[in-house]
Parts: C-alpha cells; sequence; structure tokens
C-alpha cells in the first residue's frame, strides 16, 4: 500500500505506525520527567543500550579502534560507552528541544564562539552554507540557532518510516528549522541563499559512490560534494559549526570560517576545500571523540583505484 507524503508516494506498513505509536508514548513519558533527572539516568541507560545494541556497539568499537589504534582495548571500551550515553543525552535534548533553546537559557548556558563573524557575513546577504556534522548535539544546534533570530534551513534525507519522519519534523519545525528534503536540495538551497538564509548540511555520513575520497583519521572516506559545490558556484561563505557539550553543563557553539580556494578548476577545488574542513571536523573530534555518532558505517564505501 502506497499513501502521499511530501509529494511523493511512499510504503505504508503496519511496523511504520507500530513505531510511530511507540515514538508518541516515548516521547511522551520522557516529556514530563525533569531534564535534570533525565541527565542522572543517562549513564546506566546508555550503558544498557550498549549491552543490547551488540551490533551497533561492534561498529563503534571498531571504528574507533582503526581511529585510535594508540589507545589500549580498555579505553576503547570505555570510550564506546560513553558514545552510547553521549547518544542518550541527544534524545532526552532532542525531548525538552523547546526548553533548551529558549532565549533566556541560551544567554546563561550556551557559549557563541566566533558568532561576530557570521554576523558580518550574514550583511553582505549572500546567505551562508553551514557544513555541520553529527558532533555533540546538532538538533539542539539548529533550535539555537533559530532561537538568536537567525534563519535556518536544514538539509535532512527523509526516512523510510515516514510516520516518524513527520513526527521528528514537527518537533524540528516547531523550534524554527526550516526544511529542505534531499529530493528538491538544488531548487530550495538557491531560494534560501537568495534570501539570506543559512542552509545546513550534515555532511560527516558515508557518501556512497557520489561522493569523492578524502582522508578522515588515516583512511579513505567517501564524503560529500554538495556543501563545497554549491559554495563555490553561488559565491556563498562556508562556516563549519560545532554544538560541543560541557562538563559543567552548558555547552561551546563553535563556528569556524572556512576560507576557499578557488582556483577555477571545479573538481580540484571541490576536492581541496572537502579536504580542508573534513582535516577541521577530525581535529575538533579527537577532541571530544565520545560526541562523535560513531556507530554509523563511515568507511562503508571502498575507493576503487
Amino acid at each position: 500500500m502506497r499513501v502521499r507524503y511530501e509529494n511523493s508516494l511512499v510504503k505504508f506498513r503496519i511496523s511504520y505506525l507500530l513505531e510511530y505509536i511507540f515514538l508518541i508514548t516515548f516521547f511522551m513519558i520522557l516529556k514530563i520527567i525533569p531534564l535534570k533527572i533525565l541527565f542522572k539516568i543517562s549513564k546506566p541507560f546508555g550503558i544498557l543500550l550498549f549491552k543490547i545494541f551488540k551490533n551497533y556497539a561492534k561498529i563503534c568499537r571498531t571504528n574507533l579502534q582503526n581511529s585510535f589504534p594508540e589507545k589500549s582495548k580498555e579505553e576503547i571500551e570505555k570510550l564506546s560507552k560513553n558514545v552510547f550515553i553521549n547518544l542518550v543525552l541527544i534524545l532526552f535534548e532532542f525531548v525538552h528541544i523547546k526548553e533548551l533553546s529558549n532565549i533566556e537559557y541560551v544567554k546563561k548556558n550556551i557559549n557563541l564562539i566566533n558568532f561576530e563573524k557570521l554576523y558580518e557575513e550574514l550583511k553582505k546577504n549572500k546567505g551562508i552554507i553551514i557544513i555541520t556534522s553529527h558532533l555533540g548535539n546538532w538538533e539542539l544546534e539548529g533550535a539555537v540557532t533559530c532561537s538568536l533570530g537567525i534563519p535556518l534551513n536544514a538539509v535532512y534525507f527523509q526516512q523510510n518510516n515516514f510516520l516518524a519522519d513527520s513526527f521528528f519534523n514537527k518537533i524540528r519545525k516547531k523550534a524554527g528549522i526550516k526544511l529542505i528534503n534531499k529530493k528538491f536540495v538544488f531548487r530550495r538551497t538557491l531560494e534560501a541563499l537568495k534570501s539570506n538564509e543559512l542552509v545546513a548540511f550534515l555532511s560527516d555520513q558515508d557518501a556512497g559512490k557520489n561522493g569523492i575520497f578524502v582522508d578522515f583519521f588515516g583512511r579513505p572516506a567517501s564524503t560529500a560534494k554538495g556543501p563545497i559545490y554549491f559554495a563555490i558556484k553561488t559565491k556563498t561563505p562556508v562556516f563549519l559549526s560545532h554544538f560541543i557539550r560541557l562538563n559543567d553543563g552548558k555547552y561551546d557553539f563553535i563556528l569556524e570560517k572556512i576560507e576557499l580556494t578557488i582556483t577555477g578548476n571545479i573538481d580540484e577545488d571541490i576536492y581541496k576545500n572537502t579536504v580542508l574542513w573534513t582535516k577541521r571536523l577530525e581535529d575538533m573530534i579527537r577532541k571530544y571523540p565520545e560526541q562523535w555518532f560513531w556507530v554509523h558505517k563511515r568507511w562503508k564505501t571502498k575507493e576503487i583505484i
């Protein structure tokens, strides 16, 4: 059976409905629990999930071993558990995203780093491309950006379960985030940039056969070309962003302006600038390894030489 969703026909399955009902129920329960309590139970909950989802734990452990060969087995195991604890924290924060992105909360608890450069670029009316990643809390990053009065469009991949997709997107939209379905990324991105808005690309996952291979933690990784392609073609400034959770319960929201190298050779320029931002991202992940999304098969696509 197929139904219409987001201007296209998608499959409907009973399992999708059951997942949707579970999501609603689970989020309703988490919503009534104060954040302070959720933060306290995040560690045991994260370790429990680490033990339950053994396949993802294995992916996480393998990725970390290959990326940090200098670390001992015990260090990798501890770090792997901390990755799951961080994922639980992201979930809890997402449930309470409106509370955490309230402007008064932002002023007290979020350190804005290099934002003056962002405001300077916005004065040029060219829009801005944001390259962000699954480091820290990318969901809260988007909501905080909007609470600061900065119009943000986030490019996303539509989930197979359209009911779950709709559920999560409603939460994002309530936080002020505009969403760009990957299917319509070209036209919608150009429209947003023309309106002097931000367009954010989550670009740190495996890009498949359409990506370009650049070094990431010592191994070639298929990486998205889109952000740099749009930046070069539209002459739009690019920022790399990070939303880092600190030990004192606060956050660092860090922006890094990427000075693009443009020679006129589009393929070479995309490669060189992708190498640049990927290296910057790797440097930040090395500082906060427990806060990156190691459960993803980042090096799944192999380079054909």
